[in-house]
């Protein structure tokens, strides 16, 4: 028999994040837990993982609170965790280290950084353990040994060194990743001068997420590079070209003196090259695919602060009609207000189906997929008086007349969700 794959424990409060991650490191032993007290009672017992990844923000026991904890027994305390945060990057690498962490990782998390940290990782606690059963050797075998771990301690550091050399880079693209692009940024809305404008554009193909179910990975990744290949050889390869996440790039374009910065005669000279440009067949393999482009534009006239200057764009971007003729869009504040009253909807929408029993919520989802009162009874064992009793309570809760009602309800629950 081989060796048994390598253990891997995930902890995140949203299953989609567990299913991400899952999907991100193949070949190995992946196990999961939605909770700091769930991923706590499973290290109560053998076998332990070999490596923990670990998020920061859950509800009731924070990721630092549930690290601490593993430190504190001497059973667990040698495995390795891996914190996974979206906060400010220094303030929670010092919290994680503090917390007893050996490493963390920023969200939006890039998959060949993920593989290479939990790589190094599992060769670290691999020599840790190798260590410990040294120490019943002969001194000069344990020297012997301790100075192999300091060799491959020296590897594991100058690999690291060359990975935090590359930090700012996205390795699919080579353009800046979020983290270096937001920093940029900002340095350039810090030296905006009186008269001077900048134009932040955000830009990503419609309907991604299809595009990945229909194609899969691999294309999608040849998709992406293509597309950044036809940006760096465009008028877009401004100032700052950033790689955010996969799909979706932004571009930072300072404009010159005498350059115009009325949003109308910039949309009317960048819409030809989305359209035409960027929306080109893309020849992917033996398959030309054709992809209809969005983008979401906002104008800073004065210093800001860059984060919210995405999100303005990032507004606007979430306001172009995938089917619709128009590619571009510049953030007004209607637009904001339209995005966030679609956001009070959407929490609305969530706060009533929360209210639903486990119950209520299967036979809602039955009903939203087009059964019947007798087919719902017959799928959860029960009575058809019962269901109907069921659906009555739900229509009260979720505030809905008809069953139209309903299945609108739902289906933007769910669209909500997928767009977070």
């Amino acid at each position: 028999m081989g060796n048994p794959l390598p253990r891997v424990l995930i902890v995140d409060d949203r299953p989609a994040n567990v299913e991400l991650l899952t999907e991100m490191l193949e070949g190995y032993d992946i196990q999961s837990a939605l909770s700091g007290q769930e991923a706590l009672d499973r290290l109560s017992k053998r076998p332990y993982p070999d490596l923990i990844l670990l998020d920061v923000m859950m509800p009731g026991m924070d990721g630092y609170e549930v690290v601490r904890q593993i430190k504190s027994r001497d059973e667990i305390r040698d495995i390795p965790v891996i914190m996974v945060t979206a906060l400010d990057e220094k303030q929670a690498k010092l919290r994680s280290l503090d917390a007893g962490a050996e490493e963390f990782i920023s969200k939006p998390i890039d998959q060949m950084e993920l593989q290479v940290r939990v790589r190094n990782m599992l060769r670290l606690g691999q020599l840790s353990h190798r260590l410990a059963h040294q120490n019943t050797l002969l001194e000069k075998e344990v020297a012997k040994r301790t100075a192999a771990l300091t060799a491959e301690v020296v590897v594991r550091r100058e690999a690291e060194q060359k990975i935090l050399d590359l930090y700012d880079q996205d390795p699919q693209t080579h353009f800046l990743n979020y983290g270096a692009f937001v920093r940029h940024l900002q340095a350039r809305l810090d030296e905006l001068k009186p008269g001077q404008s900048l134009a932040l554009i955000l830009i990503e193909p419609s309907r991604l997420s299809v595009l990945v179910q229909s194609l899969g990975r691999g294309l999608r990744d040849q998709l992406v590079r293509q597309l950044a290949q036809r940006l760096k050889n465009s008028i877009l390869d401004r100032d700052l070209l950033a790689h955010l996440e996969p799909g979706v790039f932004c571009v930072a374009w300072a404009l010159d003196e005498g350059e115009s910065a009325d949003p109308v005669v910039i949309q009317a000279a960048l819409s030809p090259l989305i359209t035409q440009g960027l929306q080109a067949p893309f020849e992917l393999q033996e398959t030309t695919v054709q992809v209809h482009m969005r983008a979401g534009m906002v104008l800073a006239h004065t210093k800001g602060q860059a984060e919210v200057l995405l999100r303005c764009a990032e507004m606007a971007l979430s306001s172009v009609d995938p089917d619709g003729a128009s590619t571009l869009l510049t953030y007004t504040a209607e637009i904001g207000e339209q995005v966030a009253s679609r956001r009070r909807a959407q929490m609305e929408i969530e706060r009533r189906v929360g209210s639903l029993t486990p119950r209520e919520g299967e036979v809602a989802h039955l009903i939203v997929e087009g059964n019947a009162s007798k087919m719902i009874a017959y799928k959860l064992g029960t009575s058809v008086r019962t269901v109907d009793a069921h659906r009555a309570r739900i229509m009260d809760k979720l505030q809905a007349d008809t069953v139209a009602d309903l299945v609108r309800m739902m289906l933007a629950l769910r669209g909500g969700a997928r767009s977070r």
